[in-house]
C-alpha cells in the first residue's frame, strides 16, 4: 500500500478550537513572541489566525483524538462521505502535512 505509513500514525489536535454551526475553526496566536504582540498592539490587530474547516475538515479534525490512526478516521470518511473523499488516502496525506507544516496538529 502507498501510504502504509501515514495509515499507522495516530494524529493529535495541538491547537484551540471550536465548532461554529457544525464546523470546526481552528484558533492559533499569530504570534508568540513579545514584539509580535506589541506589532499587534499597535497595529490594532487582534493575535489570532482563525482557520475555518470546510465539512470534511472538520470531521476529520473531531476524529483526531489521539487514540485513532489514519487508517481509521480513513474508514470513517469513506463510510460517511462516500466517493466524495477519493483519493482518500492522498487527500488525507496533503490535509495532514498541511494541518502539521502549520502546527495545528502533530502526528504520533
Amino acid at each position: 500500500m502507498k501510504y502504509r505509513h501515514i495509515a499507522e500514525m495516530v494524529p493529535v489536535r495541538a491547537a484551540k478550537w471550536r465548532e461554529s454551526h457544525g464546523k470546526v475553526v481552528l484558533i492559533m496566536p499569530r504570534f508568540r513572541s513579545r514584539a509580535g504582540k506589541v506589532l499587534l498592539r499597535i497595529l490594532k490587530k487582534d493575535n489570532v489566525v482563525r482557520v475555518h474547516l470546510d465539512e470534511v475538515g472538520s470531521a476529520v479534525w473531531l476524529m483526531c483524538d489521539g487514540r485513532r490512526q489514519v487508517r481509521d478516521i480513513a474508514e470513517e470518511l469513506h463510510r460517511r462521505f462516500g466517493e466524495r473523499v477519493e483519493p482518500l488516502y492522498g487527500r488525507l496525506a496533503n490535509f495532514f502535512m498541511t494541518m502539521e507544516r502549520q502546527r495545528f496538529i502533530r502526528m504520533k
